[in-house]
């Protein structure tokens, strides 16, 4: 089981700053994003419209699920 868990990757500045842009674009065009994040030791999707950005904090989705920052690995709009 422990062969199955996966490291996180490092992104540079300019990727998160690009993430960043990807996720104000789609709030303030009400555009449906799809987060690659880390958690757990693991990759997962989270795919739907965004509620709110908490600054420095975390990402919201329509359906009440959080994604910390820290945890976003790239970011994809429709």
């Amino acid at each position: 089981m422990e062969d199955d868990k996966k490291e996180k990757p490092v992104l540079d500045e300019q990727q998160s700053e690009e993430n960043v842009m990807k996720l104000q674009l789609a709030i303030h065009d009400g555009l449906t994003v799809e987060v690659q994040h880390y958690k757990e030791r693991d990759f997962h999707i989270a795919r739907g419209k965004l509620k709110s950005i908490v600054a420095g904090d975390c990402i919201i989705f329509d359906d009440g699920e959080r994604i910390k920052f820290s945890e976003v690995i790239n970011v994809f709009v429709d």
